[in-house]
């Protein structure tokens, strides 16, 4: 067996060289853009290769760098390039009620938001934030620390915008 397990974060090295074998598998072009980028295992197969959540190639031990610690986490989350276009997450339903969104996604699962205090009711933020939540790959406190975070740098760049510090510790619009 490999030396990740299921959940495991992990970088995917950058120095990878196309058609190379890394263990029993070969390193193909369309495997490139995930270099230096942070990857969730998803299973662990019998030969020890993974299935990783991002895309559908195996992978091996010697193509990731390391497991990738809760703060690397936490910082990638604020740089543009970790973020990619290609999640498909689609949504089947939405249901609000008074102060909660629930999202439901193709997938069997939801994820609910609700609005915090002194926050404007606005269904297109519960959405994004129900999206950024259930793709983030981070825990749902966490997921809703670094979008405070980043809502509140957004709002202190604005000037013209003022936005209430978020205070509750649960998740919010």
């Amino acid at each position: 067996m490999g030396k990740f397990k299921i959940g495991d974060k992990v970088r995917v090295r950058k120095d990878l060289i196309n058609s190379c074998y890394y263990g029993n598998y070969r390193f193909i072009p369309s495997m490139k853009n995930r270099c230096g980028e942070i990857v969730t295992i998803e299973s662990v197969e019998r030969d020890g290769s993974y299935r990783i959540l991002e895309d559908v190639y195996n992978w091996t031990d010697e193509m990731f760098e390391e497991k990738v610690s809760g703060e690397d986490l936490y910082v990638s989350a604020f740089k543009i390039n970790y973020i990619k276009t290609n999640i498909t997450c689609n949504i089947t339903r939405i249901v609000r009620n008074k102060k909660t969104t629930v999202v439901f996604w193709d997938d069997g699962s939801k994820t609910i938001v609700r609005l915090g205090e002194n926050q404007i009711d606005n269904q297109e933020m519960a959405i994004l934030w129900a999206y950024f939540e259930k793709n983030s790959g981070l825990s749902k406190t966490k997921a809703h620390k670094v979008m405070e975070d980043l809502i509140n740098n957004i709002y202190q760049q604005d000037k013209k915008i003022v936005l209430p510090k978020l205070k509750d510790k649960k998740v919010q619009l």
